[in-house]
């Protein structure tokens, strides 16, 4: 990113360019739960700690950028598309999310059943006590 003068750009400017910066931050968070619970659906078997030394690993790998970048900005625009981090592209995302979303409403069928069940279960013995309760009257 260049070096900016906020002190030159308006307040306005300012507070839209944090609002959009806030919304894409919310954005970003939301696909990382998201993708996050696609792993942990897919990957069962890995514990919560390797995701947690993924993260410190991105995180020292992010830091170790930053700092080479503030060092060589003419290497860093001279940087081949190989070396750049790779992302999810669109279809993917869209396609995670779909997952996510039937196993949500898979899951939410399951719950509705099980009550259904539990509703069941009790309304026998009501049914039972009234008829009591009718006969006794």
């Amino acid at each position: 990113m260049e070096d900016v003068d906020l002190n030159a750009i308006p307040d306005d400017e300012l507070q839209t360019l944090e609002a959009e910066i806030s919304k894409k931050c919310r954005q970003l968070e939301t696909e990382n739960l998201i993708f996050e619970s696609f792993l942990n659906r897919i990957m069962p078997g890995m514990a919560n700690e390797d995701l947690g030394d993924i993260k410190k690993d991105l995180a020292d790998v992010d830091a170790f950028d930053k700092k080479e970048a503030r060092r060589d900005k003419k290497k860093k625009a001279d940087k081949k598309e190989s070396d750049r981090p790779l992302l999810l592209t669109l279809e993917q995302k869209n396609e995670i999310a779909i997952r996510e979303v039937e196993e949500l409403r898979d899951v939410i069928q399951k719950q509705k059943e099980e009550w259904a069940k539990v509703l069941d279960n009790y309304k026998v013995p009501f049914k039972l006590f009234l008829t009591l309760l009718k006969r006794l009257n």
